[in-house]
């Protein structure tokens, strides 16, 4: 299944694992509203699309894995708003282009 936009309404959810659970479709922009996500995992899944822009938001975000899906495009420079960020795992995927130089 697709992740469902009423996961956004869990504000106050810190971990999310979902790794390894067959979902598909795009990540939602709506996860943007997790403001205080600290680890976010949808590694080994069939996810497609790009890393939403509005992950930028998640500012304490310590770790994002999401390798091992079919996600492309290029890496959001928003990202550079997680300023905790020590674990970023995106390998075995399709995204394109160079990593940000605003991410430091």
């Amino acid at each position: 299944g697709n992740l469902p936009k009423s996961i956004s309404n869990l504000t106050r959810l810190e971990d999310l694992r979902l790794e390894n659970n067959f979902i598909g479709g795009s990540i939602i922009s709506e996860m943007g509203k997790l403001k205080n996500l600290v680890t976010l995992r949808l590694d080994l899944n069939v996810l497609r699309g790009p890393i939403p822009t509005s992950f930028g938001k998640l500012v304490d975000l310590k770790t994002l894995t999401l390798a091992g899906n079919y996600m492309n495009g290029p890496l959001p420079r928003e990202l550079q708003n997680s300023k905790h960020m020590t674990t970023l795992n995106l390998h075995d995927n399709a995204f394109q282009g160079t990593i940000p130089t605003e991410w430091g």
